[in-house]
């Protein structure tokens, strides 16, 4: 298998509000098809209007990477800073396509965002959750270097209460 990061087949780039459209569709995908590993769900989203959907498009101190399969959105990703540690980052909105799983490609999102992180941001560690049971999530942490800190109980978009694991990575 080729090396990912060389691939003309795989790009990864940061959305805009250009991508607003592909945006909303591949989170809604994420989703509906995922209820179960997301806080957020797809029946609160339906509502939100275009101003709401384009929130996490904007600013400096964020970002929203879009993984694509030549043209086609099948991933995303996201990078926010934390609402109540300033020098912390929240990865989040993590999602590849299920025929696209298993190749590598959660790691160039990971690097992504790090690098992102390293050369925009005043972050000085990125934290990130997983639904308990979610082994796919787990082993994308730590084989990008996070580290378990905690836990806590949350209600994900399915609306079942679940633990969801805490993870760091000092930058």
């Amino acid at each position: 298998m080729a090396c990912l990061e060389d691939s003309k087949e795989f790009s990864i780039r940061a959305l805009t509000l250009d991508d607003l459209e592909l945006f909303k569709a591949i989170r809604l995908q994420a989703i509906t098809l995922h209820p179960d590993v997301f806080l957020d769900n797809a029946e609160n989203a339906k509502e939100r209007s275009n101003e709401q959907w384009a929130k996490p498009l904007l600013g400096s101190q964020k970002c929203v990477f879009g993984l694509f399969h030549f043209e086609k959105i099948i991933g995303l990703a996201a990078i926010f800073p934390d609402k109540e540690e300033a020098q912390t980052g929240l990865f989040a909105m993590g999602y590849i396509e299920k025929s696209f799983r298993r190749k590598g490609l959660s790691s160039l999102l990971y690097k992504a965002r790090l690098q992102w992180a390293r050369e925009h941001s005043h972050f000085k560690r990125i934290i990130v959750y997983h639904r308990n049971g979610n082994e796919a999530s787990k082993r994308s942490m730590l084989n990008n270097g996070f580290k378990k800190i905690g836990q806590e109980n949350v209600v994900f978009g399915d609306g079942e209460t679940d633990i969801n694991y805490k993870y760091e990575l000092i930058l």
